[in-house]
This record gives structure tokens, sequence and C-alpha cells, in this order.
């Protein structure tokens, strides 16, 4: 049986750079799409999949976030909040909510991107292959400008390459992560460290690490075409 109480952790610090020309200085991650801030589909579709809990990690223009979001109540759901004084990267905002997540095992999201995978599902696999670590993957058509996972037996990870030469479709994060709680251990604290290219290559070295492969609808919205994209391509709120 799948365990439901798992909390969801939500990066939405980002500076937003690259979308300056086209939404001027608002948080990246509360951009609207189709009439409403992403970050309001991002997580209306893990509520709808039963998950109630999230931790939103905040730095840039924090205010903006909780002044819209709250306590969650309005979606029926609890949020609460970290804070970044200073840049601390990925892993670093995770480390941050550690005292703040309830569930042995919790979703990591990148709160620019949208994955429309089933999370529970996800979850099942995660447990069914009693894994410390799940990695949503994404086949890509062109991996040249991205970095590869390459996936041993039973989908046991087994490298991350760094951005390749040649022009050749392969398996890319897709910013989709379930981590064990026991995983923080890794991250050191009050430094920048990103959990992509600093904590992933080293957790799979030392802990269970599996890919969940999927097609499904993938969106990023970090750069002006994605978001143009996003207007039309992201799945209806409900």
């Amino acid at each position: 049986m799948t365990n439901k109480k798992s909390d969801v952790v939500i990066l939405s610090g980002g500076l937003g750079t690259r979308l300056r020309s086209v939404v001027s200085d608002a948080q990246k991650t509360m951009v609207l799409v189709k009439g409403k801030p992403f970050l309001e589909h991002l997580i209306a579709h893990y509520r709808n999949s039963g998950l109630t809990r999230f931790i939103i990690c905040t730095g840039y223009r924090h205010e903006d976030i909780q002044s819209y979001f709250g306590d969650g109540s309005r979606w029926g759901i609890t949020i609460v909040y970290s804070f970044e004084s200073e840049r601390r990267g990925t892993a670093g905002a995770v480390k941050l909510t550690e005292k703040m997540i309830s569930s042995e095992d919790f979703f990591v999201l990148n709160g620019d991107t949208f994955l429309a995978v089933d999370p529970i599902e996800v979850l099942k696999f995660h447990q069914q292959k009693e894994a410390d670590g799940t990695i949503c993957l994404r086949k890509f058509g062109d991996i040249s400008e991205k970095g590869e996972v390459v996936l041993g037996d039973d989908y046991v990870l087994a490298a991350f390459l760094e951005k390749q030469s040649n022009h050749r479709s392969g398996l890319i994060n897709a910013g989709v992560y379930i981590l064990n709680k026991k995983i923080l251990s890794l991250i050191s604290r009050n430094r920048e460290v990103s959990i992509e290219h600093d904590i992933f290559p080293e957790a799979i070295k030392r802990f269970r690490f599996v890919g969940y492969k999927t097609s499904a609808f993938f969106i990023d919205i970090g750069s002006p075409s994605e978001y143009y994209r996003s207007q039309k391509g992201l799945p209806i709120l409900k």
C-alpha cells in the first residue's frame, strides 16, 4: 500500500533573470500562465493526487509567494515556508527545510518546471524498488545541451554525464525527485550547493537511487520561448 503522507518541497527562490524581458521583475514561479501563477498549477497537480503538505523554499520576492498562498487552507492543504537570506543553491535550499519535513520520504520539485507525471505512481515505484532516492527521467531528442542520466540494472542510477558534444537522444533529469531524509546528511550547511551537480553524483555511490522513466508532458518556463509555450501546452488547472 502506498503512503500518501509524503511532503512536497518546492524550490521557488530563483531570480528568473531570463524571463525579465517578458514578465519584468516578477518572481519566476509566480508568472501568470492561463491566468494563474505557474506555482499554483504545480501545487494543484500534486494536491489533486492526494498530497496535502507543501514546503515552499523561497528567496527572491518571497513575500509575493506567501501573500498569495498563505497557509494553503484556501486549497485544502497545508503550506509552510523556508527562506534563503543568501543563495544556497538547490541542495542548500532543501537542507534548510530539514526540520520542517514530516515524512521519511518526500518529493522535491523545481518550481519553474512542470512534469505531468502521476505523483502517486512515482511514489509506488519508489517504494516497490525500496529506494532511498528516485529521479524522474524523460527521454530527450537532443542531449547535446543537457546532462545525461545513465541507468543500470533494475532501474538503478549508474551515472550522471555532463553535456555531450554529439547530437543524440538520451535520458535527462526532469526535475522531480523523491528522497529519503537520510540523503540530507550529504548536504553541507551554510554554503551554496547544487543538488544536481554536487549531491546526486555522490548520493548514487552511497545510497540506492533509481530512475523513473516517463514520456509525460514537460515544460521549463525559465526562458521566454518556453514561457510562451506554457500558455498553450500546460494542462488546465483544476
